[in-house]
């Protein structure tokens, strides 16, 4: 997202599908585990939004036209699942709210543009 929002090329290393986090639905999660009452030290998996690399390269080009064919990413899925089964969470805690992956990645894009724009990112050491 860094590479689309300074107008570079960039490659991800990897594809597949994998399961996203908006930070302030994390958070959100966290602090409701934090207020709520509970016996003993449960484990839970977080859940989140399933999506594809390719996916997630679309929502990035939606964001920012201009980046259309410049992120590109290998076909290979990274180990591991590909998904993540949080209805025990759920039970615990109720339900929750996901972000969108587009409205995730724009929101993202647009703090990594205004950090850029303020030059408090080093964009050379994030794009190595």
């Amino acid at each position: 997202m860094v590479a689309a929002v300074v107008g570079r090329k960039y490659h991800i290393n990897f594809g597949g599908s994998i399961v996203f986090q908006f930070a302030n639905d994390a958070a959100a999660v966290f602090i409701r585990a934090a207020r709520t009452p509970s016996e003993g030290a449960a484990v839970y998996n977080l859940g989140g939004t399933t999506a594809t690399m390719a996916e997630v390269v679309a929502a990035i080009e939606a964001a920012i036209p201009t980046s259309a064919g410049q992120i590109t990413f290998e076909p290979t899925a990274l180990p591991g699942p590909s998904g993540i089964d949080s209805s025990a969470l759920k039970t615990a805690l109720g339900q929750f709210h996901w972000t969108s992956l587009a409205e995730g990645v724009r929101q993202t894009i647009d703090c990594f543009q205004a950090a850029v724009s303020a030059n408090k990112l080093d964009v050379e050491k994030i794009l190595v």
